[in-house]
């Protein structure tokens, strides 16, 4: 596989996680940020469970998920719950949480816009 190869399967095998493709979760993803070969996740839990990994949340809580690309796939190897401080964006507190619980800065980070609209499921006519 040539470098532009490489590229390009890296940049899919992000995107499927910020889109939980590979690890999903029952709740959309909202926000992410990637360090190497490094992606966290976050979203808000709509009903109390437990994640991939062994995490135990009830609705309301925002859990961070951290991804690492192995081969084709991404695998959630840890997660952790953020509650923002008064004042503290979710977005602040997730890189926060990563400072804390996995000692890295991540290189780039964003939030996820999630459409309702598009949510509905797809219909044929004809």
């Amino acid at each position: 596989m040539n470098q532009q190869e490489q590229a390009t399967q890296h940049a899919a095998i992000f995107q499927d996680t910020i889109n939980g493709t590979n690890d999903p979760t029952p709740w959309p993803v909202t926000m992410w940020a990637s360090s190497g070969d490094t992606i966290w996740t976050a979203g808000t839990a709509r009903t109390a469970g437990e994640d991939s990994v062994g995490m135990i949340y009830d609705p309301g809580d925002t859990i961070v998920h951290r991804n690492t690309i192995a081969g084709d796939v991404t695998r959630a190897t840890e997660s952790f719950a953020i509650r923002p401080a008064d004042g503290q964006s979710p977005m602040d507190a997730m890189l926060a949480g990563i400072e804390q619980w996995n000692h890295r800065h991540p290189d780039r980070w964003d939030t996820v816009c999630v459409l309702s609209s598009w949510s509905r499921p797809f219909r044929r006519f004809f």
